[in-house]
């Protein structure tokens, strides 16, 4: 089989808590083009307009024939359906991605949730190619897990299977979940829990960021070094009873803790301290990074339309493969 990857493009947009990421690639999901769109307005049709605007833009710079677009966020995504059905962060409920960004492009749209469409992409062109089962955990502001499954994406009965948001991770935090535990892993250890706990340590400012953090803790403050540590053992408390429940092959890492890519130990040393008592797992092996970076969430987002296309190609263009058999 040979794909044509001179001629065809795809779309990818991811729409994050303060930017959305846009991207364009070939077939065989090589990346071209990127470009990063913080977020001028807050709601759903602003943030469709821009993101919109940002795809015509990067289309209109490119050669080749866009075949459609693939979308993802965080939360509660029915790709089926289109809708994105609970993103908190975004205060997004029951809208419909898919359709506004038809419309507004005149394009085939497909979405999914980020965590899925993460997986999705590690095993089409990322790390664990040809891996049937599979995890792919996610920490950034948001937190959830997309599952492969005897080598196909499993979403579950209502699209909402890896909502990790609630999982124990054992750590007690300062800031109490909106189910009123102290121990869930998104409160101790998205983005958002860490540096709200680095702004009150005096470590960053009031607009500091993840990188201001991270860069910190290069610079020698062993203050935030221990707090990055701290949240990357608790990633693999999280990832440790994944592997316990699920006896993925590979369970790859994404998010803001891939930011610092030499916390990767450290999230193994939380695997390994969770599995210690239940049953011998390499964690060194079974526990990586993303194969894409920060790069991600953007690639990703194009696998969702790409994954269409690879499974019903006559759909999108007559003759897009040739098949040779010799």
């Amino acid at each position: 089989m040979v794909i044509d990857e001179r001629t065809f493009r795809v779309v990818g947009v991811h729409f994050g808590l303060r930017r959305t990421t846009v991207c364009l690639l070939d077939l065989r999901g090589q990346l071209l083009a990127e470009t990063r769109l913080p977020h001028r307005r807050r709601g759903f049709e602003p943030l469709v307009a821009q993101a919109v605007e940002g795809i015509r833009e990067l289309v209109s710079a490119a050669p080749g024939q866009v075949l459609g677009v693939g979308a993802s966020t965080g939360g509660w995504v029915d790709r089926e359906s289109g809708l994105v059905r609970d993103h908190r962060v975004l205060r997004w409920r029951d809208v419909p991605l898919r359709d506004a960004l038809a419309n507004g492009l005149g394009l085939r749209a497909e979405v999914d949730s980020s965590f899925r469409s993460l997986a999705m992409a590690e095993r089409w062109f990322g790390g664990a190619q040809d891996v049937d089962d599979l995890v792919s955990l996610f920490v950034g502001n948001v937190v959830g897990a997309g599952f492969v499954l005897g080598g196909r994406v499993f979403r579950g009965f209502q699209a909402a299977a890896g909502t990790v948001d609630h999982l124990s991770v054992g750590a007690t935090a300062d800031e109490s979940c909106s189910c009123g535990r102290h121990d869930c892993l998104h409160v101790a250890a998205s983005d958002l829990a860490v540096l709200a706990r680095a702004r009150r340590a005096g470590l960053i400012g009031t607009r500091g960021t993840l990188e201001h953090l991270i860069q910190a803790a290069r610079n020698g403050d062993v203050r935030a070094d221990g707090l990055l540590v701290a949240r990357a053992e608790l990633v693999g408390v999280a990832a440790g009873a994944l592997i316990d429940m699920l006896d993925p092959a590979m369970v790859v890492v994404s998010g803001g803790v891939v930011d610092a890519p030499e916390y990767l130990r450290s999230v193994q040393r939380g695997a390994r301290a969770y599995l210690r008592d239940k049953r011998p797992v390499n964690t060194e092996s079974v526990v990586r990074l993303s194969a894409f970076g920060t790069d991600g969430v953007a690639v990703s987002a194009a696998s969702v339309i790409l994954d269409r296309i690879y499974a019903a190609p006559s759909e999108f263009v007559p003759g897009l493969l040739e098949l040779r058999y010799g």
